[in-house]
């Protein structure tokens, strides 16, 4: 089985540093451009099956870069954004010293005021990767965030939660895993040198 995890492209929120968290956001002119390009890379390959999170930024993403209606699509709420309970919505700007953490030293970072924490993102994710992981379908396309996207690759690698964020996904950006031997084995993590949208309106893929 390939899987390719797919970050969903700009909203508004993300042009203005809010945190975005589970708000159901929609894109904006710039993500949907991007997954019009996204699109041109996907060009040729037949999903078996397309799961997604139910956040409409991930949706119209996947609606738009796959070529393929959202009615087939499968929404999972386990590959939702990881939740920021009564500090989404607001600027980066404006939050404490404590949020800081969630980037710069995640295994320090202490959720509150019904935020989520790194822990459950992970386990969610995982055994959602676990429950695909049995399916027959060979090639398959799951439409996320940038949070999850992250945790999922944390998963497979084994890796602790300091080492959370050190892949950069972009919007729109594409991650490739495939299941070998019964396991899964990230092939191809998206990084800013190397990230699909972008690359492809420079011409270089």
């Amino acid at each position: 089985m390939k899987i390719y995890l797919m970050r969903h492209g700009e909203t508004d929120a993300n042009k203005s540093k809010v945190l975005q968290g589970q708000l159901d956001n929609p894109l904006n002119d710039s993500g949907r451009r991007q997954a019009r390009e996204a699109a041109k890379l996907l060009k040729g390959i037949t999903f078996d099956k397309i799961y997604s999170s139910p956040l409409i930024r991930a949706v119209e993403t996947g609606e738009i870069a796959s070529g393929i209606d959202r009615e087939k699509f499968i929404l999972d709420a386990r590959i939702r954004e990881i939740g920021f309970g009564d500090a989404e919505g607001k600027p980066f700007s404006s939050l404490g010293e404590g949020f800081a953490f969630f980037f710069s030293a995640p295994q320090k970072y202490v959720p509150c005021n019904g935020a989520e924490g790194f822990e459950s993102l992970i386990k969610r994710v995982g055994e959602f990767l676990e429950e695909i992981k049995t399916e027959e379908e060979e090639v398959v396309l799951v439409l996320s965030h940038g949070g999850a996207i992250h945790a999922m690759l944390l998963y497979i690698g084994g890796y602790g939660i300091d080492q959370f964020w050190s892949v950069n996904i972009g919007n729109c950006g594409i991650s490739e895993i495939e299941v070998i031997d019964g396991n899964y084995v990230v092939t191809k993590p998206c990084t800013v040198e190397d990230n699909y949208y972008s690359n492809a309106i420079a011409g270089k893929k």
